[in-house]
């Protein structure tokens, strides 16, 4: 605890030393004045004693009566002061003496005196006589102890007054200066111990004009000012304070990591985001050194240093780093800042891991883009002449009976069919053909997909499947689902024969419902919440490497020997899960086999596909008419309806044909349009023709219609019948007979063919 001398005790103190200063000096002038008075008075009076004494001893000496002198020497012990009387003759030898009693003195003669002048004031005087002359010498001695007791009595009594006196003067000035020094000063005193205190209401109350009114003014003047400067710097700490709050929770709840360094490399400060990106999980971070916390960050040591000496900003973009095992991409942004007398850096750590993921996908639909546009532009004369090739094969088995050459037309009946379907897979596999959906069964599809690659497919390869149910109801085209496990089935087999494990291969299909939520949708990168159905096809081959699995989905990609792919097949794969609303990925090491995972959505319901109608021709009656700019498709579908019973009027446009139907509507029965024809295309040719007779049903036609534009075309017109290229005469009789068949049409059985398709509608 400080001690301290209180302003109290201060004045006190001076005050106390000026007055006993004062009384010290006023005191000892006093004394010395009454001093030499009194010893004035004392050796005056002594005098003349001795005067008296000299005049009365000399008639004495004169007439020597010694008795007499010795009798006046006693009647001088009535002066209390009187000690001694000596006389000496002439010749200085002692002539009568008288001492008081309880004196001692030691003396022979004048000259061998022995008188302690320090005790005695000693007065000698000469006798002298007319006419005798001197006759000896008068000695008296009086005792000096009983002035000096007097004179200190005196000192004593002067000394108390003064002390009085010293007394009355310092409690008076005691209670002047407490009144008007030190209570003013106390109440600054107290008024300004309140202020440090923090209370910036203390105010001293003063109305004296004087120093001290003053400086009370100025002491209320200066706690206003505090007071409003208070005020204001806490107005704006806490501002300051919100505006830290602010920023840190910026800071804290940025999607991207932030992190903050000092000169050597150790934490200062770092966000939720970089913990969670990083995956820095083990303990306090501030204090420690980022390069022990995560090695990733030694490859950036140099960086950080040079960014902290020169004073700059670096940026790395797409850097690969080793995340709790997995590779992750990250843009990182090194820059300096000020922090203490060290510096500081700044590390900003943007995760573009799902970015990257997502230039992937859209680098992937451009390449889908680009050979949907290639598709589109060969899909349409491609088709037409299938159309050309299917429809005639197709009259030719109604009219020829020979088994043999029936065979031969099988034969390019199939081929034709392949080729259909490979035009078909493309435009699917570019999206612009979306499939004809319809309520299935994902386990009925796979039971029929594992019967039929039952026989081509190795003995020494085992196919196991597991499933927590059998019902797993989508919404899709069944075709294009059998082509897509069709395609992973033969890839696991053919990974599996370029192994070391093709004697004793297998294959593991898994199918199972899982709930995607909030949570999981990251994850999976589905793109939406929704329930799924799980399909994994796992095999022990071959496996893939980084580079390969980066490309498989691509088109005409194969890793497989020259003739042995087409490098197609991950690519529908890919495009049909897509057209169905779902995403594939894969996991594959080199020599390590490679699991496919595929999540389709659920349907709405639990409804299978309707089972199709057996393949059959139905005949009719009545007046078509057939408008496309290809002769030989005229031809071709001329002779296909024929076959069925009906009659034919053909034209090359939709210009000729209105010219004909503005005069001759009353005998058309069906009208069957191609789109894409010059001068007039199928949909402004059904406008014209709807503004004429509203009521005659149209099939459209074409070997190359976007699902966008014909969903576009619905939207203006309503609901139209749509009929792609290439169709069998089994297609054709059922959506004619759809139109204008009479509900008793007689039907027959081709010697071969395929399953009529449903038209569009």
């Amino acid at each position: 605890m400080n001690r301290y001398i209180t302003l109290r005790k201060k004045v006190n103190f001076i005050l106390l030393s000026i007055i006993a200063l004062i009384i010290l000096i006023f005191g000892s002038y006093l004394i010395l004045k009454f001093k030499n008075i009194r010893l004035d008075n004392f050796y005056e009076h002594k005098k003349n004693l001795a005067n008296i004494t000299l005049s009365n001893v000399i008639p004495g000496i004169e007439y020597n009566q010694i008795d007499f002198i010795r009798g006046f020497f006693a009647r001088l012990e009535k002066d209390k002061d009187f000690a001694f009387g000596i006389i000496y003759d002439n010749f200085d030898n002692l002539y009568a003496q008288h001492i008081r009693k309880g004196i001692t003195l030691q003396y022979n003669s004048l000259e061998k005196r022995n008188f302690d002048d320090q005790k005695y004031y000693v007065i000698v005087q000469k006798m002298i006589a007319e006419p005798q002359g001197k006759l000896g010498t008068l000695v008296l001695g009086f005792n000096r102890k009983q002035i000096q007791d007097e004179i200190s009595t005196m000192v004593t009594q002067i000394g108390g007054f003064l002390a009085l006196l010293a007394l009355v003067f310092t409690v008076l000035l005691y209670f002047l200066m407490e009144r008007v020094v030190i209570q003013p000063l106390k109440k600054i005193t107290r008024a300004t111990e309140r202020v440090a205190e923090g209370d910036l209401s203390a105010r001293v109350a003063f109305t004296r004009r004087d120093e001290l009114g003053n400086l009370g003014a100025y002491f209320n003047e200066m706690a206003e000012n505090l007071s409003r400067n208070f005020d204001t710097l806490e107005r704006a700490k806490n501002e300051i304070f919100q505006l830290q709050v602010y920023l840190n929770n910026i800071i804290e709840n940025s999607p991207n990591g932030v992190i903050t360094i000092d000169g050597d490399g150790r934490f200062v400060k770092i966000n939720k985001s970089a913990i969670a990106m990083l995956e820095l999980n083990d303990g306090p971070l501030i204090g420690r050194l980022i390069y022990e916390v995560d090695l990733n960050f030694l490859k950036f040591q140099e960086a950080i240093n040079e960014v902290a000496g020169m004073k700059r900003s670096m940026h790395f973009d797409r850097e690969f780093l080793k995340i709790a095992g997995n590779e992750k991409v990250f843009n990182i942004l090194i820059y300096p800042v000020d922090y203490l007398d060290r510096g500081g850096i700044v590390i900003l750590i943007v995760d573009m891991s799902e970015r990257v993921s997502l230039e992937k996908q859209l680098v992937q639909s451009q390449k889908m883009e680009a050979i949907g546009t290639l598709a589109g532009g060969i899909a349409h004369d491609f088709n037409n002449i299938l159309t050309i090739i299917m429809g005639y094969l197709s009259v030719l088995k109604f009219q020829v009976k020979e088994w043999r050459i029936l065979d031969k037309i099988n034969l390019i009946d199939a081929a034709a069919q392949r080729a259909a379907e490979l035009v078909k897979q493309i435009l699917v596999l570019s999206r612009k053909e979306s499939g004809k959906f319809n309520h299935i069964n994902l386990w009925e599809v796979l039971e029929g997909v594992l019967k039929m690659i039952k026989e081509f497919f190795p003995r020494s390869i085992k196919i196991q499947k597991f499933a927590d149910d059998e019902s797993y109801p989508l919404y899709g085209d069944k075709n294009l689902l059998s082509q897509m496990l069709m395609n992973l089935l033969i890839n696991a087999r053919d990974a599996i024969e370029s192994s070391a494990n093709k004697d004793n291969g297998y294959i593991q299909i898994s199918l199972k419902e899982i709930y995607v939520d909030s949570y999981l949708k990251k994850f999976y990168n589905v793109a939406e919440v929704n329930r799924y159905v799980e399909l994994r096809i796992s095999d022990n081959g071959c496996g893939m490497d980084e580079k390969t699995m980066s490309n498989i989905f691509d088109p005409f990609f194969t890793s497989k020997p020259k003739g042995k792919g087409t490098g197609l097949g991950l690519s529908i794969v890919y495009s049909i899960v897509n057209n169905h609303g779902g995403v594939i990925n894969v996991h594959s090491e080199k020599n390590n086999g490679s699991t496919f995972m595929v999540l389709l959505p659920i349907g709405k319901d639990g409804k299978s596909s309707v089972k199709e109608d057996e393949q059959q021709l139905l005949h009719g009656e009545g007046n078509i008419v057939v408008v496309d700019d290809e002769p030989e498709i005229l031809n071709t579908v001329t002779d296909m309806l024929e076959v069925m019973g009906y009659k034919v009027q053909c034209f090359n446009n939709g210009v000729n044909f209105l010219d004909y139907f503005e005069s001759n509507f009353m005998g058309i029965d069906l009208v069957i349009l191609d789109i894409m024809m010059p001068e007039m295309d199928g949909m402004r040719t059904y406008t014209r023709l709807k503004d004429l007779a509203s009521s005659i049903p149209v099939i459209f036609s074409s070997g190359y219609f976007e699902d966008k534009l014909r969903n576009e075309f619905q939207k203006e017109v309503g609901e139209i019948y749509f009929l792609p290229k290439p169709f069998s005469i089994y297609e054709l009789s059922r959506t004619v007979h759809q139109l204008i068949g009479t509900g008793d049409g007689e039907a027959s059985s081709g010697n071969g063919g395929e399953s009529p398709v449903d038209p569009g509608n």
